[in-house]
């Protein structure tokens, strides 16, 4: 099975990718931070706490998930997820439909080893896989030009590149 480091703190593997879903196992270690929030324009995920607490924004709404809980995401709503105890949290997601995400987590993946993980790294890969990952910036209105902006000035420095 194929495994992706996204972070220092959390991991996929895959389960099953099909054009239809994606399944994954992900792993957050103990202790992690929020990451920032984001929405998938076009994907409905769903998550089920396998082990440990998963931490969840959802639109403003804050919530924990314990073993046996899950909760599905509608395409488009801002949110994310992370680990707040001191133990490794366990969780099963899935991604309808599997879209390119599964090629998103090989380049988050890739950046993240080379420790590219700046902000025009991540704005040049955000940007490239608008599809998929959606960063949510405040204003709402000003989320396309940032990024579009961010990413331009990160591919002339050569970044963003797994």
């Amino acid at each position: 099975m194929t495994r992706y480091a996204l972070t220092d703190h959390e991991s996929v593997e895959i389960i099953t990718a099909t054009a239809q879903e994606l399944l994954v196992e992900v792993r957050y270690l103990p202790g992690t931070t929020p990451p920032p929030l984001h929405s998938h324009p076009s994907q409905t995920e769903r998550f089920e706490v396998l082990d440990g607490t998963l931490a969840v924004t959802i639109g403003s709404e804050e919530r924990l998930l314990l073993p046996g809980q899950e909760l599905e995401i509608p395409a488009g709503t801002v949110h994310r997820m992370w680990n707040p105890d001191q133990v490794q949290t366990l969780a099963r997601w899935s991604t309808t439909p599997a879209m390119r995400t599964e090629s998103w987590f090989s380049r988050i993946s890739g950046l993240h080893e080379r420790h590219a993980t700046g902000l025009l790294d991540l704005a040049v890969a955000a940007r490239e896989y608008r599809d998929v990952f959606v960063p949510a910036v405040r204003p709402a209105f000003l989320a396309g030009p940032a990024m579009a902006t961010l990413a331009a000035i990160g591919r002339m420095l050569g970044r963003g590149k797994a």
